[in-house]
């Protein structure tokens, strides 16, 4: 399982702002379709660049769109796990509530013991009505 915290820090440390992808093409006679060089630029200057022959153009797309990409999923992840650990512990006090058991629907209990004030209270404290 990888460690998103450690994920984002390495992203944060990366050369701020929007990265592209330059190509520059053989000149020789017979190359000048095959790609000599790409770099990933930034504002400051050449992030890094790839100058064997014919470097995989996908690759460098790939660089340079991590650098927004892998932040913004790293933070959605992040957020979807918080909620989904929040969901859980409203479920946890609903089902050890003491009264009800379970609900459905929003709060409809399923218990017949329990009063209306015992339901209103269980809705007011154990998850957020929907507006």
């Amino acid at each position: 399982m990888r460690d998103l915290k450690r994920d984002k820090e390495i992203c944060d440390k990366a050369t701020k702002g929007k990265w592209r992808v330059e190509k520059t093409y053989h000149e020789e006679s017979g190359y000048e379709e095959f790609i000599k060089k790409i770099e990933i630029i930034c504002r400051n200057g050449v992030i890094t660049a790839m100058s064997w022959s014919n470097p995989a153009e996908a690759d460098a797309q790939f660089i340079a769109s991590a650098r927004e990409g892998w932040p913004y999923a790293i933070d959605r992840a992040i957020a979807a796990e918080a909620e989904v650990e929040r969901l859980r512990g409203q479920v946890e006090k609903m089902k050890n509530c003491g009264n009800c058991k379970w609900f459905q629907d929003k709060g409809e209990c399923v218990n017949p013991k329990n009063t209306e004030q015992d339901c209103e209270y269980y809705r007011g404290n154990f998850w957020e009505e929907d507006e």
